[in-house]
């Protein structure tokens, strides 16, 4: 360790003569571009590229993959299941049925989660793998274009912020296709940003042909998983209008031609977009930009455009609030790339701040672009504060070298900064607790962990629910999976969302009933002699837009709570009703077969 802070505190000393030795000058083999796309002085050397930086990679790669690796058995979250079902029946029959239903969004992911199923057997960790390999593969892929383009500091500044990113850890051990929609992102937008910024001359026409072919098919692939890919591709396109117009304006009369056509191809996307106005296509992004799912609406219905904004100030006060000052001072360092990303990110982050329903997942896809951003100007801010350590060394604490080398006295400058960033930006401690607590110790607000364990009960109920006995649920999908069946869902967000929006309507995804209202529960509770209600603490007891409170009053007053084991965040409620009459209506209205 010691050695480690003597090389740092060399590298801030003056030398050759007096002058200072500039970090990122030592990595020879980093490429330096401008603005044109032109490689500077230092090239591109083939010995360097081809050892410390793939090490580099690999070693980031391996480091995100433990870190993801360690919880990836976590108690799952609810829309997991819509994939783990549909992946069930696909390599059943080849649909995408859920009992009576079809769950059809992201067809892709689904049929990959079936693909590891087919490998490696039906679980929860299996049915994560996607999203584990894809949020692993996300940090080297980050870190070589970061590398490549800015230098080998802001890469690895990149690559730590992803790889102990809550969020970023959060997805890739989610069953969804948000880690896999970000990774195609990130490697479509990098290799466009790299046939642009790099010598045709090195690539043969085929080479140059699939390398955008790839681009293209992953926008397309990203877009069918996520709908805010389109957001993406907003910001490339204006990065690259200003990119072609720079271009343009640089080029001599005779080399211009290709830019003019370029140009003349926005044109002509303009018409495009002028025709989406007038078609609808423009109609349907806007609407579902701004859909807002019925539990996710505040008490007050407001927009909150300052969401995004609040969330990465608690997670990373210091860096958020700095985001200006890095952003200048990567630019100042390296302006295309930065440039290249500030583009993204902030085109997004407006379009997300104005959408209607906000989630941190949705914004998934835009964090490497923000730490790309802040690692750069973090590249440039670091060595000129470790110089201003060694001046502070040389001045007033010079006399104290007697009792403690210089290289020790810059570490403990350096190490106690360092700790006590890492202590008071959040994300850093949330990552801890991800990594050393069980489900159970967290809270049932947590935003990555926490969930309700249904396994335990389950567990709790085996033998106790008859097959004539009616089952409620407030998570139909968990109660499909655990229970293995379940007959109603209790929950007013998902009825909503379906075309009729009424009580008993039928769940497109499940084909099983729908219902809200205390007097919906009363005609069930007439129908069955016994029934049970099975439901997470939080979306039961604290979430109105999920069960009215009414609705929660009459359960309490009706039916008799059964214990459930503690830390399993779970209830379960029964009653029993000899006068009841079981018809063809009450058959109807659940659109159960007996």
């Amino acid at each position: 360790m010691s050695s480690m802070f003597k090389g740092l505190y060399q590298m801030n000393t003056r030398c050759n003569g007096g002058r200072r030795v500039d970090r990122d000058r030592v990595v020879a083999h980093e490429v330096q571009l401008d603005m044109n796309g032109r490689a500077g002085q230092s090239g591109w050397r083939k010995s360097s590229w081809g050892t410390r930086y793939w090490y580099d990679a690999l070693a980031l790669f391996f480091l995100a993959a433990a870190v993801r690796f360690i919880g990836l058995d976590h108690t799952p979250l609810h829309d997991e299941l819509y994939h783990v079902l549909a992946a069930q029946s696909w390599l059943e029959n080849g649909s995408f049925a859920i009992d009576e239903g079809s769950y059809t969004r992201s067809r892709f992911f689904t049929v990959l989660v079936a693909g590891f199923f087919y490998l490696f057997g039906d679980s929860l960790l299996a049915a994560r793998l996607p999203s584990f390999i894809a949020g692993s593969l996300l940090v080297p892929v980050v870190y070589v274009w970061t590398r490549w383009s800015i230098g080998r500091s802001a890469a690895l500044l990149a690559g730590l912020l992803l790889v102990f990113s809550p969020l970023m850890i959060h997805i890739s051990q989610y069953a969804r296709f948000y880690a896999l929609q970000g990774l195609l992102i990130a490697s479509a937008t990098f290799i466009f940003y790299y046939l642009l910024h790099h010598n045709f001359r090195r690539h043969t026409t085929l080479m140059r042909t699939a390398l955008l072919g790839f681009v293209g098919f992953a926008l397309l692939l990203a877009n069918h998983l996520q709908i805010t890919t389109m957001i993406a591709v907003a910001g490339i396109g204006l990065w690259f209008f200003v990119f072609v117009l720079y271009q343009l304006m640089r080029a001599p009369k005779a080399s211009r031609k290709p830019w003019i056509v370029l140009l003349a191809g926005f044109a002509g996307l303009g018409l495009v977009a002028v025709a989406a106005l007038f078609n609808g296509t423009a109609e349907f992004y806007w609407q579902s930009l701004n859909n807002t799912p019925h539990w996710g609406k505040s008490a007050e219905g407001s927009l909150n455009i300052r969401f995004y904004h609040y969330w990465l100030l608690e997670e990373y006060p210091a860096l958020w609030s700095l985001f200006p000052v890095l952003a200048l001072l990567g630019m100042a360092k390296k302006p295309a790339p930065v440039l290249f990303c500030l583009s993204i990110f902030v085109v997004a982050f407006a379009f997300h701040s104005i959408a209607g329903f906000k989630a941190q997942r949705y914004f998934s896809y835009l964090m490497p672009f923000l730490f790309i951003i802040w690692a750069a100007g973090g590249s440039v801010l670091l060595p000129f504060l470790g110089q201003q350590v060694k001046k502070i060394l040389e001045g007033e604490w010079a006399p104290l070298k007697r009792f403690m080398p210089p290289a020790l006295q810059y570490g403990v400058f350096i190490s106690t900064a360092l700790i006590f960033f890492l202590l008071s930006t959040p994300a850093f401690p949330l990552v801890a607790r991800m990594l050393t607590r069980a489900d159970a110790s967290w809270p049932e607000n947590a935003l990555y962990r926490g969930a309700a364990d249904w396994q335990a009960a389950a567990n709790a109920l085996q033998g106790k629910i008859g097959r004539e006995d009616l089952l409620i649920t407030t998570s139909g999908v968990m109660a499909r999976y655990y229970l293995g069946r379940y007959d109603v869902e209790l929950n007013e967000s998902n009825m909503l969302e379906v075309d009729s929006g009424k009580e008993f309507s039928r769940d497109y995804r499940t084909g099983h009933a729908l219902i809200s209202s205390g007097q919906s529960l009363k005609k069930l509770m007439q129908c069955y002699p016994r029934g049970f209600l099975v439901a997470e603490e939080r979306r039961f007891l604290r979430a109105p837009r999920i069960v009215p409170p009414q609705t929660v009053i009459l359960v309490k007053q009706t039916m008799t709570q059964m214990k459930m084991p503690r830390d399993s965040k779970m209830l379960a409620y029964m009653w029993e009703n000899d006068e009841a009459k079981l018809t063809d209506e009450c058959r109807r209205l659940i659109h159960r077969r007996e």
